[in-house]
């Protein structure tokens, strides 16, 4: 079965693009506009791995949240160019850094499962 992949990305045209090379590589994406559709999506679904691009304070409230529950997915947090480090410690996440290409998001999903 394939594993689920929850997107959460505002800019249309990117969470267009990443879920269809989501699909390409074989998942199942489930794409989230915002926080709170995220957060509706992964209270319903099954989720298996949550991409989320931590630019905005919301996303991060949201990353937050889900490492304080006890059943959250394993992470995927891409982080802007020149945007800070994010703190790893005591969270079930793998980094990326844009931009992303098709090679990177595939091996950066392939090592976030392999970790969950």
């Amino acid at each position: 079965m394939a594993k689920t992949i929850l997107v959460l990305e505002e800019y249309g045209p990117s969470r267009v693009a990443l879920c269809d090379c989501i699909e390409d590589l074989g998942y199942t994406a489930m794409p989230a506009h915002s926080t709170d559709e995220a957060r509706a999506l992964e209270s319903s679904t099954s989720i298996d791995l949550a991409i989320v691009d931590i630019d905005q304070r919301s996303h991060q409230v949201l990353v937050d949240d889900l490492c304080r529950s006890g059943t959250h997915p394993w992470l995927l947090l891409v982080s802007p160019m020149a945007g800070p480090e994010a703190d790893l410690a005591d969270r079930p996440a793998t980094m990326l850094r844009r931009p992303l290409t098709f090679a990177t998001l595939a091996e950066g999903i392939a090592r976030a499962l392999a970790g969950s």
